[in-house]
């Protein structure tokens, strides 16, 4: 569950370290449309749930959020950080500031690492991970083609974290990445990754047991590769009788 948490953190959460004149306040939280997720953090770390509306005919957004007094004695930073990868050296920044180093340098290097975003792989992603960032920041998807014999279907993932974009297309064959367009300067570059083949079995069926949110999908689209590929195996078989 850690992990799986760890993932979501690093696709929804947010880490803040505020400086007002010589005071710094700290703060971490989370935001999703699901309360299900929302509510695996409050449980462990004995938050309360917020609620935000976003007005009319949008999902409402519930919220969690962690204080200074709750990251220094809580176990979030201790069971999170061993996981994290895109977020990593911001909520390091929270965890060397509570440790007692100088505060002006955290607040400072949380401020660059706030903006950039190149750093490489820190811990290396599990399938448990991996289910958090695709109930984050992924889409598992199936497109009925209509007259086709097969269905067009597809695991995908949209990230301003390069690094984990380029783990996924090498990890998992028949990918593919781009760079997305910025929609304007107040927007991050982001980054997509996508797996359209059956080469997503590997991901689908390691990360189903962990997701919360896809874990229908995913099912559903675990059995349609495993029987498209039986199909496919019997019918080559025919023809090779047949020939």
């Amino acid at each position: 569950m850690i992990k799986y948490l760890a993932g979501i953190f690093d696709s929804e959460g947010y880490v803040r370290i505020r400086k007002v004149k010589t005071s710094y306040s700290i703060e971490c939280k989370v935001e999703m449309t699901n309360l299900e997720i929302i509510e695996l953090f409050a449980e462990r770390y004995d938050l309360k749930i917020k609620e935000c509306n976003r007005g009319i005919d949008r999902k409402l957004i519930y919220r969690v959020v962690l204080n200074g007094k709750q990251l220094r004695e809580s176990s979030f930073i201790s069971d999170l950080l061993p996981h994290l990868n895109e977020k990593y050296y911001q909520l390091d920044s929270i965890r060397r500031l509570l440790s007692g180093e100088n505060k002006e340098v955290c607040y400072q290097e949380y401020m660059i690492y706030k903006k950039k975003f190149d750093h490489q792989i820190i811990n290396q992603p599990s399938f448990e991970y991996l289910a958090g960032i695709i109930d984050g920041d992924g889409c598992i998807n199936s497109i009925n083609t209509g007259n086709s014999l097969y269905n067009k279907y597809s695991i995908g993932l949209e990230q301003r974290y390069k690094a984990l974009i380029e783990y996924m297309s090498i990890k998992f064959n028949g990918s593919s990445i781009s760079k997305r367009k910025i929609k304007s300067v107040k927007h991050n570059q982001t980054y997509s990754w996508q797996n359209t083949t059956s080469n997503s079995l590997q991901l689908l069926i390691g990360i189903e047991p962990f997701l919360v949110e896809k874990k229908n999908k995913c099912r559903i689209l675990i059995n349609y590769i495993n029987e498209m590929e039986t199909f496919r195996k019997f019918s080559k078989s025919i023809l090779n009788e047949w020939n």
